[in-house]
């Protein structure tokens, strides 16, 4: 891969490119050529800081003999030109990013055939909170991504929400589904005193008739206080309809 980066460096030798027209290089092609290896492994870093400074030195010194001092951080240059950079990918996240897509990718279309042997191995892969602990008899692929997505703290889990179909692949309580919130932490008491926290937002209420009706289920019967906790909870819910026809998303 660094080989095949370096005899693309040589074959522009006698190119005259302005700055930009390396900037646009390096987005098109030196960072499009080890796309396959960043889309399946998690790159080491020696391999990354290698990448990173063939970039770097494109940039600076083009393709000359030579030093050329780079005037600007490289985390700088990785910023969007909004942010005062020059929109170059940042290698690392870029990794990061394409391993968090095969999760993502999973997670929309769990019936699909290879998802589903991903299901079958690693258990259902309901959010991205799943890989809290890596599975150690795991394949070396799939602990590269457990890893960066620890790596990440959940930021996807953080910045994304389920869509609710069926219900059946999202749990109830811990997971984001309703307004952005998780309701463990809105309702911690009710939480606590679930039948089962970990049920799936279709365990949560039945069909009557074409209806969907919520009902809780609870391991005890609440006071007065939580009463009023089950009614702020079910206001929320009101006018959520779960889709029988389509899968959670």
């Amino acid at each position: 891969m660094l080989d095949g980066l370096r005899k693309r460096l040589s074959s522009w030798k006698h190119k005259h490119l302005s700055i930009g027209g390396r900037v646009t290089l390096i987005n098109s092609v030196l960072n499009a050529t080890p796309i396959h290896f960043l889309s399946f492994f998690k790159a080491p870093n020696s391999v990354i800081k290698e990448i990173v400074a063939i970039q770097r030195d494109f940039l600076w010194r083009g393709v000359k003999d030579g030093l050329k001092i780079p005037w600007v951080k490289w985390e700088t240059v990785c910023k969007s030109k909004v942010e005062g950079g020059l929109g170059i990918k940042d290698v690392r996240l870029f990794n990061w990013a394409l391993l968090w897509k095969w999760v993502w990718r999973c997670m929309l279309s769990p019936s699909m055939l290879w998802a589903k042997v991903l299901h079958d191995r690693y258990d259902r892969i309901e959010s991205f909170s799943n890989f809290l602990n890596v599975d150690r008899r795991a394949s070396w692929w799939w602990k590269d991504i457990e890893w960066v997505l620890q790596q990440g703290n959940f930021l996807l889990d953080e910045k994304t929400e389920r869509c609710i179909g069926d219900g059946t692949m999202t749990r109830f309580w811990e997971d984001k589904w309703i307004g952005g919130l998780h309701l463990l932490v809105v309702f911690p008491r009710l939480y606590s005193f679930s039948l089962d926290p970990l049920s799936v937002v279709a365990g949560n209420g039945t069909w009557g008739g074409s209806t969907w009706v919520w009902q809780g289920n609870w391991r005890k019967e609440p006071f007065v206080h939580e009463g009023r906790s089950v009614n702020t909870l079910l206001d929320m819910l009101q006018g959520l309809q779960v889709i029988s026809s389509r899968q959670d998303y």
